[in-house]
């Protein structure tokens, strides 16, 4: 490392001191750099988990809504099999807006299947129990609720036929909240 009386003397002081002995130029707004990204990624780190919240917030009323009622539990266990735009107006309110908001609110994580497997839910993700989803890390429930929206796009029908109409997603959307540290 060269001394200060060294960079003087190269003639290179204005690209490395500040003229005042203090900070380095470049190291200054490299590290200004470093806290301008850094605050960016926390701020977008904050915008998707205040729209994860949002979207759990709207949904989870309604899915209790849907755990409360036997017809609409009916309704959605017999959407599997009678896909044909005739189901009530609620059903067709999931079809339609549920799923599409899902993804645009980043409720539908990429890597889901790691998720899953690493909370040791690769043979449970399908039917989990509130024990199962309770000791999950907040990720891995959302890998969890990723794989349900992933099976329908695979097998269409089942995200309200099984995981509304059963109380799965209920389950996991409320333990989600649950471990939000909001």
């Amino acid at each position: 490392m060269h001394s200060e009386t060294q960079i003087k003397e190269s003639g290179l002081n204005w690209l490395f001191f500040d003229g005042q002995g203090g900070l380095p130029v470049i190291g200054f707004y490299e590290m200004k750099q470093d806290v301008n990204d850094t605050a960016r990624r926390l701020k977008e780190q904050d915008v998707i988990r205040k729209q994860r919240l949002d979207f759990c917030s709207k949904y989870i009323p309604v899915l209790q809504m849907i755990e409360e009622d036997p017809s609409l539990k009916k309704a959605c266990a017999i959407y599997y099999n009678c896909n044909d735009g005739k189901q009530g107006s609620l059903i067709r309110y999931l079809d339609r807006y549920f799923i599409k908001e899902a993804y645009s609110k980043d409720m539908v994580v990429d890597n889901y299947s790691e998720l899953v497997e690493a909370g040791g839910m690769r043979d449970k993700v399908a039917a989990p129990t509130e024990e199962d989803v309770k000791s999950l890390s907040l990720e891995q429930i959302l890998g969890c609720i990723a794989w349900h929206f992933r099976r329908d796009h695979f097998d269409n029908g089942t995200l309200i036929s099984k995981s509304v109409g059963e109380g799965y997603m209920l389950r996991m959307l409320r333990a989600y909240v649950a471990k939000e540290p909001y």
